[in-house]
């Protein structure tokens, strides 16, 4: 009985062991499918000189790439032609090369980021927005915006546990550097193109508050203003409180 036993117990092993093989072979044959298939990008049709002003319809066309190359690049090639369109070269490209972002002047013709543009005691921080934080996009480096945020506060010297909800103006009158990697507000596609971050310009002090509220699960909201804008801006607070004292004569 015992030697029966073991004897399905070593059958059930061993199938248990070839359905096992089965599937990492199969699991390994996708994946080299999946890299051996070629990869679709957009490439010059011709030499390109730097300095080419770039037009999508006679200088790119699609081609493929294989999948190992795509991965070497990083994905760094141009998604959209029709997006660089008036672009400048700031490189040179040969016929049936992968177009790829750094080709175009959205970095500048000599990058130098930041350098000469901050004003003594400032710095340069970024911060994720998307198109309802970042006024769906229309703001680009040079204008003024205003931060405010929504978060819970509470007693910093812990005589109450109660957190209260409240939505703040955190800082006036900010001027945008950057939105995304644009940096010159006469790009072509400054205020026009969808962008994930926007970079700022703060003192110190102001580059911590802006980051503990953000560390700390406050959201950040922009607010466009107008440069010439003098009209006093306050602070704002506002709490479940004061919206209640605002509306509680109509509830009666």
């Amino acid at each position: 009985m015992t030697n029966k036993l073991a004897l399905v117990v070593a059958v059930s092993l061993g199938i248990l062991s070839i359905v096992g093989i089965r599937l990492y072979i199969e699991r390994v044959e996708k994946q080299t499918i999946a890299q051996l298939a070629p990869v679709s990008v957009w490439v010059a049709t011709q030499d390109l000189s730097k300095g080419t002003k770039f037009d999508p319809e006679a200088h790119a066309t699609e081609g493929e790439i294989p999948y190992t190359v795509s991965a070497q690049l990083g994905e760094t090639w141009i998604k959209q032609p029709s997006a660089y369109d008036g672009q400048q070269l700031v490189a040179d490209v040969a016929p049936g090369q992968v177009l790829q972002e750094y080709h175009f002047s959205e970095l500048g013709g000599t990058f130098n980021g930041f350098k000469g543009r901050l004003l003594p005691g400032f710095r340069a921080v970024s911060i994720p927005v998307d198109a309802v934080t970042g006024v769906s996009g229309f703001i680009k480096p040079g204008d003024r915006i205003d931060i405010s945020t929504g978060l819970e506060l509470k007693d910093a010297l812990g005589a109450s546990k109660i957190k209260i909800p409240a939505t703040r103006t955190l800082l006036k009158n900010v001027e945008i550097l950057a939105t995304g990697r644009i940096i010159d507000p006469d790009h072509p596609r400054a205020g026009r193109s969808a962008f994930e971050t926007i970079t700022l310009a703060l003192k110190p002090k102001d580059v911590n508050k802006l980051l503990h509220v953000y560390t700390h699960g406050g959201v950040l909201h922009c607010s466009y203003k107008e440069e010439n804008d003098g009209s006093p801006a306050g602070w704002s607070t506002v709490s479940d409180e004061t919206l209640f004292q605002e509306i509680k004569d109509e509830l009666r």
